[in-house]
């Protein structure tokens, strides 16, 4: 894939260090290598040359273009392969899981080591004391556990089935004691991208948008879009690779880009569809597919066409309408199972209108899968009590906020990638 002819120019101002001129291979690197996209749970930036954990308060390629611009140790060495990547954002994410979830803290008394809370397996390379805390090296060594695992995509085992006569919760001490609100003030608005190409989104006049999406493994395979295709039209895209991981970032980056060289060409999301399923079929793994939400929406009057293609429905919400909350958009299938006419006919493409006041609120299943250790899920109708519970605050607040709601529920990490947008059309009254 070739190298962007240009790089956009950071807007941000550098520190105040010695300044070096990055290279357009490290440029091409930070935008479109995912281990150049990697954020700890405490929303910090994963240097991919040397593991360490950087503050991110304006974002990840802001902090990556920051730090490389004052160091020159990319010049030098090769960044780690993405295995050692994802060892090290576990070493940093632990200190956090540690102080969240007891199900990390659970010792096998009869071998003295610590249970693995993906697999339940005694990992008796990590010898753990009875009343003595984890340390950096043990940390590691639990890191590579669970780089190892296989099973971090189906998710933890419930505590119950995690405990048994011979195994007990460590309790917090040393650096954990102090973790009681382990994440970092502001890392909730700092958004951990599933690819490294995600863009900036527009700027309406009369609209109100936002976005966050966020990764369960080290990447993950969520992705959305904001393309404006003219000056009265909107597209905006939200989809979900199967899987997560490496595996789930390059299809999901892959598509993205598919669907940025077609938006080239038309305009008209039925052909959209069916030309992204059609590349779909053709390139995907044998098992893998992608959901997919496709709007496009008239500027001027706030007419939508919708297409879902094995996504769920999006909200509609009107604090102006009798009718507070609508789901909008039909069922069809998603892509990468089949093409050609039987794609075509579960096509069905669906209509609304966002009328001034309304949002427009959509999301990957992360958050309405996120589910309680006794298997309830956050679920459709807490999903839109919470939409509409915050609908008369700015998107970037109900997109956080709905975030931050199914994570609570969850009670710990959720085992998914997550993604929400909202879109709103601004009230005249709210102009003025």
């Amino acid at each position: 894939m070739n190298a962007p002819a240009s790089s956009p120019r950071l807007a941000t101002p550098l520190p105040a260090r010695r300044r070096i001129t990055l290279s357009p291979e490290l440029l091409h690197l930070i935008d479109h290598d995912p281990r150049f996209a990697i954020s700890t749970l405490d929303g910090r930036w994963l240097n991919p040359y040397n593991g360490e954990a950087l503050d991110a308060p304006q974002g990840l390629r802001v902090a990556a273009i920051q730090h490389f611009m004052s160091n020159a140790d990319w010049r030098e060495r090769r960044p780690l392969g993405m295995g050692e990547v994802a060892v090290r954002k576990h070493y940093h994410d632990l200190l956090v899981l540690l102080a969240q979830d007891e199900r990390f803290r659970i010792r096998d008394r009869s071998q003295g080591c610590w249970v693995n809370p993906y697999t339940g397996n005694n990992e008796t390379m990590v010898q753990l004391s009875q009343d003595m805390g984890v340390d950096a090296a043990q940390r590691m060594l639990m890191a590579r556990c669970l780089a190892r695992t296989g099973h971090l995509s189906n998710g933890m085992q419930p505590l119950n089935r995690l405990l048994t006569e011979e195994r007990h919760i460590l309790p917090l001490v040393g650096e954990h004691a102090g973790a009681a609100v382990p994440v970092k003030p502001g890392a909730e608005q700092v958004r951990r991208t599933a690819t490294a190409v995600f863009r900036g989104l527009p700027q309406i006049a009369g609209w109100e948008c936002a976005a966050d999406a966020r990764s369960y493994d080290a990447v993950g395979g969520d992705f959305y879009e904001m393309h404006r295709m003219d000056e009265d039209h909107l597209l905006v895209a939200l989809g979900d690779v199967s899987g997560h991981g490496m595996h789930g970032a390059k299809l999901a980056t892959a598509l993205l880009k598919h669907l940025r060289r077609l938006l080239q060409e038309t305009q008209n999301i039925t052909d959209l569809a069916q030309e992204l399923n059609r590349e779909c079929c053709q390139s995907l793994p044998k098992g893998s597919f992608i959901t997919l939400f496709l709007c496009s929406i008239d500027l001027r009057d706030g007419s939508a066409s919708i297409l879902n293609c094995g996504h769920h429905q999006a909200l509609l919400i009107n604090p102006q309408s009798d009718q507070l909350v609508q789901t909008v958009g039909s069922a069809g299938m998603a892509l990468g199972f089949t093409h050609g006419d039987i794609f075509a006919q579960r096509l069905q493409l669906s209509t609304c209108t966002i009328a001034p006041g309304a949002m427009l609120v959509q999301c990957s299943d992360g958050i309405l899968e996120a589910a309680t250790a006794g298997g309830e899920e956050f679920g459709l109708h807490r999903y839109a009590a919470t939409v509409l519970g915050h609908s008369h605050a700015s998107c970037r607040h109900v997109v956080q906020h709905l975030l931050k709601a199914a994570r609570s529920w969850r009670g710990a990490p959720i085992e998914d990638d997550c993604t929400v947008l909202a879109l709103r059309r601004i009230a005249p009254s709210d102009q003025a």
